[in-house]
């Protein structure tokens, strides 16, 4: 993952702790400030093992329970992380690290690869128990069983891996204007494309599940909504489509296209702004969905029309 789609998928965590959401992504752990080493490694080392093989984001400097952003000391990352890494038995999850201005403060985004499971941290030297892999459940951290070290050892089945090769979101003004309410907000019909390129083995079927796959869009600070029934097309012989299902068989490029009349502020409350973008696609054989996220720049501003997009369609 490139840098600066850690730090928008930081920065759309620490959006939503500030305004009293819910983190709902098991893949991310948020902390005030950096937390004692030995606690520190094995919480990391269980958030690691139990995401088998998925990335994870650590966020510190922000408490998930007032939403307050205090920030951290980035300086402090260095010596923090080396002792964290001490306590791990030959081998930890190295970070990247990212510098995240947000809400006036300075947090730091460590983003973790899991691939290399399992990771055993050490609890004490001499007789006794040494060492312990951890595994994290909810917000708890636990010694990990027996039916969890079968399923972090077993050979993990391959990363779908999804490219967004374009994507293009036009919102014009709905017609007639009166639909215009008495708060400001006025009916639009927006219409989006994207184009996708699935990157897996010849042999691999993939079978996504359309109920649940699930398209976010925002722009700035308005959430422009969650989007479901989302309008899959491909002229690849490789895919089929039904009323549930997408089949993929081998590498593939796939369409999401929708249009649809909507009602949200005016088009001048988001006009220059940047498009964020998080398609979520529900694969049958993965136990988490598979994200693509993007940031599409405004691309033509006016009176009746806006549009956001990257590539060529």
């Amino acid at each position: 993952m490139r840098n600066h789609e850690i730090e928008s998928w930081a920065l759309s965590v620490i959006d939503r702790v500030t305004k009293g959401q819910a983190v709902e992504d098991s893949r991310v752990e948020l902390k005030l400030e950096w937390p004692e080493a030995k606690r520190a490694a094995r919480r990391l080392a269980g958030h690691a093992n139990a995401a088998r093989g998925e990335a994870i984001l650590w966020v510190i400097g922000i408490d998930e329970k007032t939403g307050k952003v205090s920030g951290v000391e980035f300086s402090e990352l260095a010596s923090s992380y080396n002792a964290v890494r001490a306590v791990f038995d030959e081998l930890a999850p190295e970070p990247i690290s990212l510098n995240i201005p947000a809400e006036g403060k300075t947090v730091a985004g460590l983003y973790f690869e899991t691939d290399r499971a399992p990771y055993v941290v050490k609890v004490q030297e001499g007789k006794g128990v040494q060492r312990e892999v951890p595994w994290r459940i909810a917000t708890g951290v636990e010694s990990v069983t027996r039916s969890q070290l079968l399923r972090l050892l077993a050979p993990l089945e391959k990363r779908l891996e999804v490219e967004l090769l374009a994507g293009h979101i036009r919102i014009d003004r709905a017609v007639p204007v009166q639909h215009k309410t008495e708060g400001g907000d006025e009916f639009v019909d927006r219409y989006w494309k994207f184009n996708l390129f699935v990157g897996q083995p010849m042999e691999r079927l993939t079978i996504i599940h359309r109920f649940r796959s699930r398209l976010r869009i925002r722009f700035g600070n308005h959430d422009f909504g969650t989007f479901r029934d989302l309008g899959f097309n491909s002229a690849d012989p490789s895919v089929h489509i039904t009323s549930s299902v997408v089949s993929i068989r081998g590498p593939a490029l796939i369409h999401i296209e929708n249009s649809v009349t909507v009602q949200m502020p005016s088009l001048g409350s988001i006009k220059g702004t940047e498009a964020e973008v998080a398609i979520e696609l529900g694969a049958a054989n993965l136990e988490a969905p598979i994200l693509v996220k993007a940031t599409l720049p405004s691309k033509l501003d006016g009176p009746k029309l806006q549009t956001w997009g990257i590539g060529e369609l």
